[in-house]
């Protein structure tokens, strides 16, 4: 099969080839892109999750249950911008690590504070800023701290997994079309 022969039945296959479907719509090229997102958002996922439990089961390491005990992310060994950046963000990590100082507040008075006029955000100094594991959080941080870390390898197995999943799908779609549109016919 030479490259344009392979272009016309998979890449360019259409669903308005088939008559009993006749929908305009490029479903292997739709295939593709849908790949792709599925793919970097499990990249995106997985690298998340390894913020949130390593940063946990650092803090769970040392101890860090209180303000005494708070450590800053350098004495941790997490300074990657995905660490600060799940720390800043109000998100599991922020539910379950605090800051030493941090006032709590709740949601109405926080959007009640960011609506003002000349609302700045607060900066926050990583390098110096200590941090901790919120008391009511302590048996679910030990939780946590229980689980495998999710590593390079399996995130790259998985998109494997994903892009073997969506090559098969790609390349058997012209065979799906077919039968798809032989049994419309038949109703």
């Amino acid at each position: 099969m030479d490259i344009y022969t392979f272009y016309l039945r998979y890449i360019d296959l259409n669903l308005k080839s088939y008559g009993n479907i006749g929908i305009d719509f490029e479903i292997n090229r739709f295939l593709l892109i849908f790949m792709f997102i599925i793919i970097g958002a499990s990249v995106a996922i997985n690298y998340n999750r390894w913020v949130i439990i390593t940063t946990i089961k650092r803090l769970v390491r040392h101890e860090a249950y209180d303000e005494e005990t708070a450590k800053t992310l350098k004495e941790l060994k997490l300074s990657s911008k995905g660490v600060r950046s799940s720390l800043k963000n109000n998100g599991q990590l922020t539910r379950t690590v605090r800051r030493v100082g941090e006032l709590a507040t709740s949601y109405e008075e926080y959007l009640k504070e960011v609506n003002t006029k000349g609302y700045k955000e607060e900066k926050i100094d990583y390098d110096t800023t200590r941090f901790h594991i919120r008391e009511e959080c302590v048996e679910d941080a030990k939780i946590i701290s229980l689980k495998s870390d999710v590593t390079p390898l399996g995130t790259f197995l998985l998109c494997v997994l994903i892009f073997a999943v969506f090559m098969c799908l790609f390349f058997l779609m012209p065979e799906i079309l077919s039968l798809v549109n032989t049994l419309i016919g038949m109703l």
